[in-house]
């Protein structure tokens, strides 16, 4: 369950930005993944950054506006991984459902066929990089990129400690 932080008795409780990270991040890859397949564009990394900066930087710019200043670092990294868990989520119902629609249950086996083609340590390694690339890019986002909305709506070019 999400928590205020212990330091601050007036800090936010984080649910509301991590819910609208979660929406963002929903409705981008929606609509990303569907003008990729209209024009036929190879969908893969960038499609997965661009989705998280967007999502990331309309939940940091909620969390300005709404609390009239940047996240703290605790707020922030909770941010940070809270966010993580839900694009990892969100990113897993997507693929899948994209899967069921294009190829149905046999496309679901063709995916278990490739994870099987590899061994399970080189999986891991691989999920453990995208998860640390993703956390950082969220890290930056709702850093440095909040600090310097923050450094504009009170009309000082700021940024994140």
């Amino acid at each position: 369950m999400l928590q205020q932080d212990e330091t601050s008795p007036d800090a936010p409780g984080l649910a509301r930005y991590v819910a609208v990270f979660g929406l963002t991040y929903g409705v981008a890859l929606i609509v990303a993944g569907g003008v990729a397949a209209l024009l036929q564009l190879d969908s893969g990394t960038g499609l997965s950054v661009a989705t998280l900066l967007v999502s990331v930087l309309v939940s940091g710019r909620q969390f300005v506006i709404r609390q009239q200043r940047k996240p703290t670092r605790s707020e922030r990294n909770r941010l940070a991984l809270y966010c993580l868990g839900v694009s990892i989520s969100v990113s897993c119902l997507f693929a899948t459902a994209v899967i069921m629609m294009t190829a149905g249950i046999q496309g679901l086996h063709d995916v278990g066929v490739v994870f099987a083609s590899l061994p399970w340590l080189a999986w891991v390694a691989i999920a453990l990089f995208v998860s640390l690339l993703s956390f950082a890019v969220l890290l930056l986002g709702f850093g440095w990129l909040t600090g310097q909305y923050y450094g504009r709506l009170a009309g000082v070019d700021r940024a994140a400690d």
